[in-house]
């Protein structure tokens, strides 16, 4: 057959498999260059051989999607009891950024309520208790809770916290500040001001870093599905990719 038929014959069929994923879509190249002794390339082969597959793997897509719905249910349930909350609080504080980036929300959640509550007029204790109890995590609350037993025997608040080495260092240092002039309101609520802005910031970048990894990756998905086709063109001419 005509050279030039097989490429354009190549270049349909391969189109109608980026746009479908129909495995008849390579059959007609793969009879048209096998009347003529010439085997598809490995790229476009794999890609042929995965595609007339595709009841298989959309069957195993049905199974893993039900195994991870059962396996959220299972988790869900877990993670509504006290171990549960315990294991899930102390892995978000061990993950390299999610958890700083937990940990600085919990902070600016805890400073400010604590802070007006204080600018209300409240007791330092009644104020400490209500706001550890805005703290969703539950190991960040227990550490709240010996800090209020510390606060009762007369210690202030930053020193047991910064012994337990979770909370932000600069959040400790201003919280000492405030303690020692006797202004521990206002720097409360700007500690709550300074993290609330630094999660954000740090949320915005990892938005701003999602968008060309993902576009990176679909990228590199259609470069390798235009991969095979062009192996397939060169597979016309008895050229290996």
């Amino acid at each position: 057959r005509d050279v030039t038929a097989l490429a354009a014959q190549a270049l349909r069929h391969g189109a109608r498999f980026v746009a479908v994923a129909d495995p008849a879509a390579w059959r007609p190249l793969k009879d048209a260059l096998g009347g003529n002794g010439i085997e598809l390339a490995a790229g476009p082969a794999a890609v042929e051989e995965a595609a007339s597959r595709r009841a298989e793997w959309t069957m195993a897509a049905i199974v893993g999607a039900a195994g991870l719905a059962l396996g959220g249910l299972a988790v869900n349930r877990w993670r509504r009891t006290a171990p549960g909350r315990r294991a899930l609080g102390r892995l978000l504080l061990r993950l390299p950024l999610a958890g700083r980036l937990h940990v600085a929300a919990e902070t600016a959640m805890f400073c400010r309520t604590l802070g007006t509550l204080l600018g209300g007029g409240l007791h330092m204790l009644q104020a400490l208790s209500i706001a550890r109890d805005t703290v969703g995590n539950p190991i960040l609350r227990e550490l709240l809770e010996q800090a209020e037993g510390e606060l009762q025997r007369g210690e202030g608040l930053s020193e047991p916290l910064a012994r337990a080495g979770i909370f932000p260092t600069l959040a400790l240092r201003l919280m000492r500040v405030g303690e020692e002039s006797g202004r521990l309101e206002p720097m409360l609520l700007k500690i709550a001001d300074l993290y609330d802005d630094e999660v954000r910031r740090d949320i915005g970048r990892l938005m701003a870093l999602l968008v060309p990894v993902l576009t990176i990756a679909l990228g590199a998905t259609v470069a390798a599905i235009i991969g095979a086709i062009l192996s397939a063109l060169l597979s016309v001419y008895s050229l290996p990719l």
